[in-house]
């Protein structure tokens, strides 16, 4: 064949196929949710545990809420987030616990909760009773992880290193932590606790805590698998608390479930994230 014919065929077929490629080039896939529409919003405001119940690995150390200067700082805070006006309030006690939740918001309704240190009562049910709202909502399912156990298994099974690092960042974390945290107002606290790279460091661990394991054996994964199924209940526990598009759920919790919800919500694809850091500055 001459040469001048292969070359012309090779052409058309260059650009044939980059014809096809042109008309190809992307798959626009369906929207499960109708584009542009009014979808619930959701602010996840992650918090460290101000009754200082040593319920984590790490805990971070609190003077005493009560006093007259973290309660003003209290009352500085929830005016911030009162600001997003939620219609929901979502707090870190287990769903079969709604009727204590119910008792114990009515009983602070009246004035007779005044020594509860705890943040669901400190920060949620005051928000609550500021915005008039006559109930808050009990959002957690409740699975404990077990990172000791995982860390003498890493240690007895050559992977003491990991155990190691998990331990010794946990360390640091506090010890940096504590100190600021005495010189810091409660706005500033969540403010820091809060940021998206504050809340990526400390995701980390969980996933270092992932690794431990060799061949079939995987008991870090197995420990952290349950972490994320909870956060996963969690999540499928406040979107059953939306009624309407227009609802405005705010979410309290722990500063270590903070990043798994913001991405069950953000990929969920039907709701409106906002980060609660304009509020705090």
């Amino acid at each position: 064949m001459p040469r001048t014919r292969t070359l012309a065929l090779t052409l058309l077929m260059v650009t044939s196929l980059a014809s096809r490629m042109t008309a190809q080039e992307r798959i626009e896939f369906p929207h499960l949710y109708p584009v542009g529409a009014t979808y619930p919003a959701v602010m996840i405001v992650g918090t460290p545990h101000l009754a200082n119940n040593n319920r984590d690995m790490n805990n971070a150390q609190f003077d005493d809420v009560l006093s007259p200067k973290r309660q003003g700082e209290l009352e500085d805070l929830v005016g911030r987030l009162a600001r997003f006006a939620p219609t929901r309030i979502a707090v870190e006690v287990p769903i079969e616990r709604q009727g204590w939740v119910d008792s114990l918001y009515a009983a602070y309704l009246r004035g007779e909760v005044t020594d509860n240190r705890n943040e669901i009562v400190q920060i949620g049910f005051r928000l609550a009773k500021r915005l008039g709202h006559t109930k808050v909502y009990a959002v957690d399912w409740k699975r404990d992880m077990n990172i000791g156990a995982v860390m003498q298994w890493a240690a007895a099974h050559g992977q003491g290193a990991k155990a190691q690092q998990m331990g010794s960042w946990g360390r640091e974390l506090m010890t940096r932590m504590n100190p600021a945290i005495a010189k810091m107002t409660l706005t500033e606290i969540l403010y820091e606790a809060n940021q998206p790279e504050n809340m990526a460091l400390g995701h980390q661990a969980y996933l270092l805590e992932a690794r431990v394991g060799a061949d079939s054996s995987y008991t870090g994964w197995d420990d952290v698998a349950g972490w994320y199924g909870r956060n996963l209940r969690i999540f499928a526990n406040i979107a059953r608390v939306v009624e309407r598009p227009g609802d405005k759920v705010l979410v309290l919790f722990g500063a270590g479930h903070a990043p798994l919800l913001d991405h069950y919500f953000r990929a969920a694809g039907d709701f409106a994230v906002t980060p609660p850091a304009s509020l705090l500055r």
